[in-house]
């Protein structure tokens, strides 16, 4: 079973690292280079609201997601290289 999971299971690792990639990159290109542009005490306020407001399921799973499913991976792989002796 594991053997026809493992393609699955490595283009969702493949998508969802590019995806937690794109968010980084979108923060620092973005909001990063915005910040500097505003007064402190709103940066501050910009920042506590968007710390607050990105707390929800669907950035939880783009962000630990590929790192889940990383270690999957990592653990299947090992189980199959001491299989393999």
């Amino acid at each position: 079973m594991i053997d026809r999971l493992l393609p699955s299971l490595t283009f969702l690792a493949t998508v969802s690292c590019g995806l937690a990639a794109g968010i980084f990159y979108a923060f620092s290109s973005l909001v990063m280079r915005a910040l500097p542009k505003i007064p402190p005490s709103a940066g501050i306020a910009a920042m506590q609201s968007s710390n607050v407001s990105v707390v929800n399921p669907w950035f939880t799973a783009a962000f630990f997601g590929p790192a889940l499913v990383c270690c999957v991976l990592g653990v299947i792989s090992l189980a199959a290289m001491a299989q393999r002796g």
